[in-house]
C-alpha cells in the first residue's frame, strides 16, 4: 500500500479484501471450535478473538486512509482546473463550469466501483472525504491568493456548479442505499 505505485482502484481492491479477511476472522473461529468440540458460545465471547482481527483491523485502516489520500490526489488534479474559472466575467453562466462535469464523471467512476466491492460503511466514508474535499478546494479557490476579485457572475457560475455536486451527492446517496443506513447524514451535507 505504501509502494508510492498503487492506484485507487488496487487501493480500494486491498481495503475490501482486508475488509472481507477481517469479517471471516469470526467465522474461522466458530468453524475451529466447532471442529474441536468447542461448544461456538464460548468462543462468541470478547475473548475469543483472533490477534489476526486486529492487526486485520488496523491494515483496514491504513488501507482506507491510503485510498482516501489517492482519490483526494486525483480530485486536486480536477479542482486545479479552477484556475480557468473567470472570476471577472461579463457573461451570466447558464451553467456549470467545465471541471465541475470532470469531477462528476471521476465521482460517479469511483462510487460505482466502490459500491460494488467495498462494505457500506467504506463507501460512506470515501463519499463523504471526497464530497468534503472538494468543498475545501471550491472554498481554498475563492480564497487564492491569484483570485485578486471576483463578480457577481462568478458567484453565480460557483453555485451551478455546487447544484451539480449536490444533485450528484443526492442521486449517489439514495441509489447506493445509504440513505437507509445514515438517515442522520447524507453526501449533501459534505
Amino acid at each position: 500500500m505504501h509502494s508510492g505505485t498503487i492506484g485507487v482502484s488496487q487501493a480500494m481492491q486491498i481495503a475490501a479484501n482486508v475488509a472481507v479477511l477481517e469479517r471471516e476472522c469470526d467465522y474461522f473461529l466458530q468453524h475451529a471450535a466447532q471442529q474441536c468440540g468447542i461448544p461456538v458460545r464460548s468462543v462468541d465471547s470478547r475473548q475469543g478473538s483472533l490477534r489476526a482481527k486486529i492487526v486485520l483491523k488496523t491494515s483496514r485502516d491504513a488501507a482506507y486512509l491510503a485510498l482516501l489520500s489517492l482519490v483526494n490526489s486525483k480530485l486536486d488534479e480536477f479542482m486545479s482546473l479552477t484556475e480557468n474559472v473567470n472570476w471577472t466575467s461579463d457573461d451570466v453562466p447558464q451553467h456549470a463550469n467545465e471541471y465541475v462535469n470532470e469531477v462528476v464523471i471521476y465521482l460517479d467512476t469511483l462510487v460505482s466501483t466502490a459500491q460494488q466491492i467495498l462494505p457500506l460503511d467504506a463507501l460512506y466514508k470515501v463519499g463523504i472525504d471526497a464530497l468534503e474535499h472538494i468543498s475545501n478546494s471550491i472554498l481554498g479557490a475563492f480564497l487564492s491568493d491569484s483570485v485578486k476579485s471576483f463578480n457577481t457572475n462568478a458567484v453565480m457560475s460557483i453555485n451551478h456548479d455546487l447544484n451539480a455536486l449536490e444533485s450528484f451527492a443526492d442521486e449517489k446517496f439514495h441509489s447506493t442505499g445509504l440513505h437507509e443506513i445514515h438517515s442522520e447524514g447524507s453526501f449533501r451535507g459534505a
